[in-house]
């Protein structure tokens, strides 16, 4: 029997997902108040654990400007403590795991990934910022 390529891991630059399933931004409806929301982190936790290789955000907006729907992210720095330094959130049910959020030039994203990787760090999620 042929294996599916699949279900196969797949690089991305120094990035490796575990399969080639990539969950495509579809609008969620959960940035409420136009800000993250445990919903939508549950919902994409719960994908990733579903067996996606790779899940990505919808509709995010850089600015109130480009806001088209209510529901919709904004990044915008009061969202987002990550601009001032590492943000450590304990996760609740896993002991011993923690989600980081951090803000870090775009220039650095794959080597800084590929140094988390090296220390056991799983579940990255990465999603350009633009600061007015």
């Amino acid at each position: 029997m042929v294996e599916s390529l699949v279900f196969t891991p797949f690089s991305i630059g120094p990035v490796t997902l575990q399969n080639r399933i990539i969950r495509s931004a579809a609008f969620e409806n959960m940035a409420y108040g136009n800000s993250p929301s445990q919903d939508l982190y549950d919902y994409h936790v719960a994908v990733s654990r579903g067996g996606v290789g790779m899940t990505t955000l919808a509709y995010a907006s850089v600015n109130r400007s480009g806001l088209s729907f209510d529901g919709q992210l904004w990044m915008r720095e009061e969202i987002v403590p990550g601009l001032e330094g590492p943000t450590v959130i304990p996760l609740a049910g896993n002991s011993g795991f923690v989600a980081v959020h951090a803000v870090i030039d775009a220039a650095e994203v794959y080597r800084v990934i590929s140094e988390l990787k090296k220390v056991g760090a799983k579940g990255i999620l990465t999603m350009p910022i633009e600061r007015q």
